[in-house]
C-alpha cells in the first residue's frame, strides 16, 4: 500500500471526536494570536509556533476546512484560494450566524499565516508537491 493510500485511509477512519478536539486546539491558538496582536506579547506567537509539530500529526483536510471557514470571512479571496487546495469549493457553507452574517468579520494577519502554514504543512504531509508549489509562489 502507498503513502498517499495510507492517507486516504487514515482520512477516513479519523473520528469525529478527535476532529471537534484538533478544532478546539486551532480556535485556541487563533485566541492566542489574537491576544499576542492586542497585548503586542511575543510569548502567545511562540506558544502557537510550537504547537506546530503536535498539531501536524492530527491535521486532515476537513479539519482545516472547517478551521478556515470559521475564521475567514465568505468574500475573502485568500480564504477561497485555501479551500480550493484543500479540495473544498468557496461556495461551501461558510460559518453563517442566525441572521445570515459572517461570523468572522475581519482576519488579523498573523492568524492568516498561521493558518496558511498549517494548509502548507498538510500539502507536504499528503504529497500533494504541485498544489504546494502553487501555494509558495502565492505567498
Amino acid at each position: 500500500m502507498t503513502e498517499a493510500e495510507n492517507v486516504a485511509m487514515d482520512v477516513d477512519a479519523f473520528p469525529e471526536e478527535k476532529s471537534s478536539i484538533v478544532l478546539d486546539d486551532l480556535k485556541q491558538n487563533v485566541q492566542l494570536l489574537e491576544k499576542a496582536v492586542n497585548l503586542l506579547e511575543t510569548r502567545f506567537i511562540t506558544r502557537v509556533m510550537r504547537s506546530v509539530p503536535s498539531m501536524r500529526k492530527h491535521l486532515r483536510s476537513s479539519v482545516l476546512v472547517k478551521a478556515i471557514q470559521k475564521n475567514y470571512p465568505e468574500d475573502h479571496v485568500r480564504g477561497a484560494k485555501l479551500l480550493e487546495y484543500l479540495g473544498c469549493s468557496s461556495t461551501d457553507s461558510m460559518d453563517i450566524n442566525e441572521n445570515g452574517k459572517n461570523l468572522a468579520s475581519a482576519i488579523i494577519p498573523e492568524t492568516e499565516l498561521y493558518l496558511g502554514l498549517l494548509v502548507q504543512i498538510f500539502l507536504l504531509d499528503t504529497n500533494e508537491w504541485r498544489k504546494y508549489t502553487t501555494i509558495m509562489l502565492i505567498n
